[in-house]
């Protein structure tokens, strides 16, 4: 069941789209552009 789910498209989208907006609010708090962040 697990492994199902990790294997879907929608998981993995959410998931880049969690990561890429917790990169983004920690950029902020350290005052670093948050293209750094994207990009990296």
């Amino acid at each position: 069941m697990a492994e199902g789910l990790i294997s879907t498209i929608e998981f993995q989208m959410s998931l880049l789209l969690f990561v890429a907006l917790a990169g983004y609010l920690l950029a902020s708090k350290i005052n670093q552009s948050a293209v750094i962040v994207f990009l990296g």
